[in-house]
């Protein structure tokens, strides 16, 4: 080869793209100054992936600009396979700046949404520490295909994900379910881990489709599941956190009608394993939970209908 040959500008325009989606975004626009011909195209690439914010001089003041710059800067027909959010903010802002500024991310999420996004990860860590309050409306999008939110709270409207009907990967690390439902009729596979529920309620869970299933390590009293035929694996794991007990401190229905832990949320005739009985249908079940849990959440009549226990509620 002869010497001095440029071999990345040789490379076809697909490959620049995605060696670009690998960059953090504001290392992709930099790109921009390193020849004429590479002017545009971090325009076009496939991933965006933005982190910050406290990184950045003037903090959310200058990072958000960008941000908004970035989105409205794509080429239109650019396909936008997966968008990353991985922001650190500090909420040492004025009292009226932390509404401003909850209003301009959650604008984000939706910006890319409608890039018709298929993958897309939100997670933010907020000093100090809180969770970021998603907008309490649906997510709405027909190319949605996977979802991961860590460190947020989401409301009734946010978790209806009826609007998103090619969903089917979601993750849950880390958030408050702020919900009495949560429902997807085309959700495969499901991660809750380390999330908070409501000690008073019970967050009902409509997944018709769920393949696979995995809650672990959660804090607060445990969803009711509604029937899952096509669940084929799921793991749970009950720790600690774990707080089942109604407003009247009991773990089975306290016969109490003004109670709304037990009365709106158990059946008329089975008053236990709300959340067990969902799993019946799974062929790959691993359960555990501390001793002291077992025996209130597993009913004698359920422990022979033919699942595979890889751990049988033992203390781990």
């Amino acid at each position: 080869m002869a010497s001095g040959a440029d071999r990345i500008n040789d490379l076809p325009e697909g490959v620049l793209h995605h060696i670009l989606s690998l960059l953090p975004a504001q290392d992709a626009v930099r790109t921009c100054v390193l020849a004429q011909s590479w002017r545009h195209h971090w325009r076009s690439a496939p991933a965006v992936r933005f982190a910050g914010c406290t990184g950045w001089a003037g903090g959310v003041y200058t990072f958000g600009p960008f941000v908004d710059g970035l989105l409205n800067a794509r080429r239109g027909g650019a396909p936008l396979d997966s968008c990353d959010f991985d922001l650190d903010v500090d909420l040492d802002l004025g009292p009226y700046d932390v509404p401003r500024m909850e209003r301009r991310v959650n604008s984000w999420i939706r910006r890319a949404l409608r890039r018709q996004v298929r993958e897309l990860r939100f997670q933010v860590s907020i000093k100090p520490r809180l969770p970021f309050v998603l907008e309490d409306r649906p997510l709405a999008s027909d190319h949605l295909t996977r979802l991961e939110l860590v460190s947020v709270q989401g409301n009734a409207g946010v978790l209806d994900f009826s609007c998103c009907p090619a969903l089917e990967d979601l993750k849950m690390e880390d958030c408050d379910v702020r919900s009495v439902e949560m429902h997807s009729p085309s959700l495969k596979h499901l991660r809750i881990i380390y999330c908070l529920f409501y000690s008073n309620y019970r967050t009902g869970m409509s997944f018709p489709s769920l393949v696979s299933f995995d809650f672990v390590t959660n804090a607060g009293r445990v969803p009711m599941l509604e029937s899952m035929p096509s669940l084929e694996i799921a793991k749970v794991r009950f720790d600690h956190f774990y707080n089942d007990r109604c407003d009247n401190d009991r773990l089975d229905d306290c016969g109490d009608a003004a109670c709304d832990g037990c009365y709106y949320y158990y059946g008329p005739d089975d008053y236990n394993c709300v959340f067990l009985e969902g799993l019946t249908e799974a062929t790959d079940l691993k359960l555990s939970a501390y001793p002291d849990l077992g025996t209130n959440l597993v009913p004698p009549s359920r422990t022979s209908s033919g699942e595979t226990y890889s751990e049988a509620f033992k203390g781990t």
